[in-house]
């Protein structure tokens, strides 16, 4: 098997990019390992790193690496069959170009002393292979512009990666081969690769050397594990390094195990018996006689302050224990027992709703009534909790200690929480709760003569709710649902051709994955969202903001391409019409109530907003409502999630 791997490991940088402690390190130990645990031999492997002798590892020296005189290419009489390509060093972004510093890099003249994707990408076409493994340990952070500007938004970086690496067919003496690229990069786009001191390597590459070493063959079982451990471990320090691998074309890419070798041992760890344990605070018992909603509700505050102390004083603890052993458990249980301690006073505050709706039911009072409905809500937001079950019961694992705390408040508008859900990241946006101007005013109808249809009346929103900051991808929706019924298809497009009922379904499977009661918006959360303090027609400037019909070419587009509102929330404006909860109702504004409004008891068809690629300018207003029978489907119309917080 004909093979090669370049390696290059940079850590010594110009200011003001910092040195890096472990890059050399890393790209020195993924040598060893190829030459140990699989069929590399000191000639297949080109190791180039900053303290090689007195040569400078710059742009040109590392280009150079790659020339077909000093490998002598015209010398192959055949394509190789495996190609590797690694860098570990620091890593930038500017004007939607990617690109790898080596050393020597200023980032005034990025452009010219560090080396871009596309430069990469053809220093490595001079070889000629069948199946190329690329592996990026560098960080994604986006500087300004050469202008002084911020960064204009841009395409996914995932996705410039992915076209930039494409493969391509291979003329060998006559046979057309189909060549197959596997791209690993340690880190999402704007995120850092974090270095880990106590295991001497980056994250990442921890992991990369651990599949290695237990002779794995596969690359994407390899480049998955250490995709899912590097995410894992990063996210107990509340770091956000979300490791992305794809995989472009369809022969699987094997490594040559080296035949009779035993697997190394693994990377070192720390020795968990020799580990003292932490000092385990004491958790300070709320008053156990109160019951009081005041009073409750005090306690359930103070339980949650307890939580965050106890999850900052031990997720550096935790990442060092295995998750299934049992000092691992016992660092976690002080959050498991207040974890029961929150469900408790969760228990007598949902028996005291209770007994005031049963009183209110008694006194015959309506249910539809605003006292009902409000105790009905905090109802409803105590049964979204996580069951109680989850805490009486002792965790198997550190990973589901973590999960057992309700979602907090957000803080403040346009704040992120992501969530992974079925390997796929689902990120909301923090929409508080507040009051708006709904519709416009002067509007006296549409071509259609629907008299006050937008007329403007103010509306309260009595909860904060996250909404999803892009609408629903094709990949979200084939990771629930097992299929995809857009027109236009693309993993980051909008998915659409899906029907009222349909998103509904949607939303409950991926309730029952979640844990998460995620729902369609009502009309109004989708107003004032889209609005974001806003008062005027749009958000913003429509033209940089959404894809309608004088921009978009008569198709979708990938989501996040315009520019988001204020709070983040891209594509309220165009793409795809977007489906509200509510039923229509041409006259509703009339007579909805002013706080929560939530559309007329039934009706013939339900609401959808923000126009799509297809309508006019006027069709993508803040304001403006559409209507379509909950069984119908068009390939301009999809939606988008909403959830409100237990702790609502």
């Amino acid at each position: 098997m004909k093979k090669m791997a370049f390696l290059f490991g940079i850590n010594r940088y110009s200011p003001p990019l910092v040195d890096l402690k472990y890059a050399r390190q890393d790209a020195e130990a993924v040598a060893e390992v190829l030459k140990k645990c699989y069929e590399f031999s000191d000639d297949d492997v080109v190791l180039a790193t900053c303290e090689q002798g007195v040569r400078p590892f710059t742009k040109h020296n590392i280009l150079r690496c790659f020339d077909p005189e000093i490998l002598r290419c015209s010398e192959w009489k055949e394509a190789l069959d495996l190609l590797i390509v690694g860098f570990w060093g620091h890593g930038v972004w500017r004007d939607g170009k990617r690109y790898l510093c080596p050393m020597g890099t200023m980032l005034e003249h990025v452009e010219s002393l560090a080396l871009s994707l596309q430069e990469l990408r053809d220093a490595i076409r001079k070889i000629p292979a069948k199946n190329v493994c690329i592996i990026l340990d560098c960080c994604q952070s986006r500087i300004d512009s050469r202008d002084g500007e911020a960064p204009a938004l841009e395409p996914r970086a995932r996705d410039i990666v992915m076209q930039t690496f494409a493969p391509k067919k291979l003329d060998l003496g006559g046979e057309t081969v189909s060549q197959t690229v596997a791209i690993l990069n340690s880190c999402s786009e704007g995120e850092r690769a974090y270095e880990w001191g106590e295991k001497s390597h980056g994250f990442f590459t921890h992991y990369l050397l651990e599949a290695f070493r237990r002779g794995e063959t596969r690359v994407s079982e390899i480049f998955t594990y250490v995709q899912e451990q590097t995410w894992r471990s990063t996210a107990r320090l509340q770091k956000n390094q979300k490791p992305f691998f794809e995989c472009m074309g369809k022969p699987e890419i094997f490594l040559p195990a080296r035949v009779g070798t035993p697997p190394l041992p693994p990377v070192s760890v720390v020795s968990l018996a020799d580990t003292p344990m932490p000092d385990i605070p004491e958790i300070e018992l709320p008053d156990q006689t109160a019951q009081t909603e005041s009073a409750l509700l005090a306690n359930l505050e103070a339980l949650r302050k307890r939580h965050s102390d106890l999850h900052e004083k031990y997720q550096e603890v935790l990442v060092d224990y295995h998750e299934t052993s049992e000092r691992a458990l016992s660092v976690a249980r002080p959050i498991v027992s207040n974890g029961a301690l929150y469900f408790g006073e969760c228990e007598k505050l949902r028996k005291l709703y209770e007994s005031q709706i049963q009183a209110m039911r008694a006194e015959g009072a309506r249910e539809e009534g605003p006292k009902f409905q409000a105790v009905q809500r905090k109802l409803d937001a105590l049964l979204m909790c996580p069951c109680e079950s989850e805490v009486t019961r002792p965790p198997t694992t550190v990973e589901q200690v973590c999960r057992l705390m309700p979602m907090l408040l957000g803080s403040r508008a346009g704040e992120r929480f992501e969530k992974m859900i079925k390997g796929v990241e689902y990120a909301f946006r923090w929409c508080p709760a507040g009051e708006f101007m709904m519709g416009e005013p002067g509007y006296f109808g549409n071509l259609w003569g629907l008299i006050g249809d937008v007329k403007l009346h103010r509306v309260a929103l009595s909860q904060g709710f996250w909404m999803l900051e892009t609408q629903v991808t094709q990949r979200m929706w084939e990771s629930v649902m097992g299929n995809n019924p857009s027109e236009f298809k693309g993993a980051n497009l909008p998915v659409e051709c899906v029907s009222w009922n349909d998103c509904v379904n949607f939303c409950e499977n991926i309730s029952e994955l979640s844990g998460l009661k995620i729902q369609l918006p009502t009309e109004a959360q989708w107003e004032y969202a889209c609005r974001a303090g806003t008062t005027g027609g749009y958000a913003g400037k429509l033209g940089s903001m959404g894809w309608y019909d004088s921009n978009s070419g008569s198709r979708t587009h990938e989501v996040k391409t315009k520019r988001p509102n204020a709070w983040g929330l891209y594509d309220m404006h165009g793409n795809v019409w977007e489906w509200c909860s509510d039923w229509y109702g041409a006259d509703y504004y009339d007579r909805s109530p002013t706080s929560d409004p939530k559309g007329p008891p039934s009706g013939s068809s339900r609401v959808n907003r923000g126009g799509s690629w297809g309508s006019n300018a006027e069709d993508c207003r803040s304001a403006n409502r559409g209507s379509i029978a909950p069984t119908d489907s068009y390939y301009n119309v999809g939606f988008r999630l909403l959830f409100v917080p237990p702790s609502s």
